[in-house]
């Protein structure tokens, strides 16, 4: 059965390795993959770190957008 607090919605790359996932219920997670260059299973923080909440689906779709800086907009 799909528990919706915990399904992935979307996954937005933010470039040097940095993935940002939010969830159903709002959390927004980071993960960085720091064997990118050298092909390893190596990740900063492995299971990710919540930096942020309140994150809802818009009602047209767009969820989340990044930018070249890395900042990420609602």
């Amino acid at each position: 059965m799909d528990d919706p607090e915990q399904r992935l919605l979307q996954m937005v790359p933010g470039g040097n390795g940095v993935i940002c996932t939010l969830y159903a219920d709002g959390r927004l997670k980071w993960f960085k993959h720091l064997g990118r260059d050298t092909g390893t299973y190596n990740w900063a923080d492995g299971n990710g770190r919540e930096i942020g909440s309140g994150w809802q689906i818009h009602p047209h779709g767009a969820r989340v957008a990044g930018r070249p800086d890395l900042r990420l907009l609602r």
